[in-house]
C-alpha cells in the first residue's frame, strides 16, 4: 500500500490496505484493522470498496454493539444498488443479508428475519460459493428456528455440496439430523 501511496495513487493504496486489514483481521489484530476499513470507507472513491469496508465494521460491531452493527448493515444494503460491478454488488448485499438474517434470528426478531430471509433466498443461487455457504448457513438457522426441517435438510445439502468439510456445514448437518 505504501508503495502506491509514495507513487501518487492513493486510491491503489486503500484497495492494499483493504487487503492488510483482512490480514490483521485473521492474525487477532482488530483494532489496526477496524482503523484500516474506517480510513477506507471514509477515503475510497471505489463504492464497492467503500461499502465492503463497512460491511467488515458491521460484522466486528455486531460483537460488541449489537444496534450499531444492525443500523451499518441496514445502511450498508440501502446504497448497495450503487455499485456498478454486478459481481461486487452481489457479494455485498448477500453478505449484508446473510448477516441481518442471522442477526435477526438470534435476536429474536422472526418478521425482520422472514423479510430478510425472503430476500437472501432470492439471490443465493447467484452467490458466489463463499458467499453461497454464509447465506445458506444463515437461511438453514431460520428454517431450524421455524422447526422446518424439510427446509433446513434441503440447505443442508447444497451446503454439502459447495462445501462438504466447511465446519458450518458438518456443524449444521449434525444439529439438522438430529432434529430430524
Amino acid at each position: 500500500a505504501s508503495h502506491w501511496d509514495a507513487g501518487g495513487d492513493a486510491q491503489q493504496a486503500l484497495a492494499w490496505e483493504f487487503r492488510g486489514a483482512e490480514q490483521a483481521r485473521l492474525a487477532g489484530l482488530f483494532d489496526r484493522a477496524q482503523q484500516t476499513w474506517q480510513r477506507v470507507a471514509a477515503r475510497s472513491d471505489d463504492t464497492a470498496l467503500r461499502l465492503r469496508a463497512k460491511l467488515n465494521l458491521a460484522d466486528d460491531l455486531l460483537h460488541s454493539n449489537m444496534p450499531a452493527g444492525r443500523q451499518t448493515l441496514l445502511a450498508v444494503l440501502e446504497l448497495v444498488h450503487t455499485v456498478p460491478d454486478g459481481q461486487a454488488r452481489l457479494h455485498i448485499e448477500g453478505r449484508c443479508l446473510a448477516a441481518l438474517l442471522d442477526n435477526a434470528v438470534f435476536a429474536g426478531e422472526p418478521r425482520q428475519a422472514q423479510v430478510h430471509a425472503e430476500r437472501l433466498t432470492l439471490l443465493v443461487q447467484h452467490l458466489p460459493t463463499g458467499d453461497r455457504l454464509r447465506a445458506l448457513e444463515a437461511l438453514v438457522e431460520w428454517a431450524m428456528r421455524q422447526s422446518d426441517t424439510g427446509l433446513a435438510t434441503h440447505g443442508v445439502e447444497q451446503m454439502r455440496l459447495l462445501g462438504p468439510s466447511h465446519p458450518a456445514t458438518m456443524s449444521l448437518h449434525a444439529q439438522v439430523r438430529t432434529a430430524a
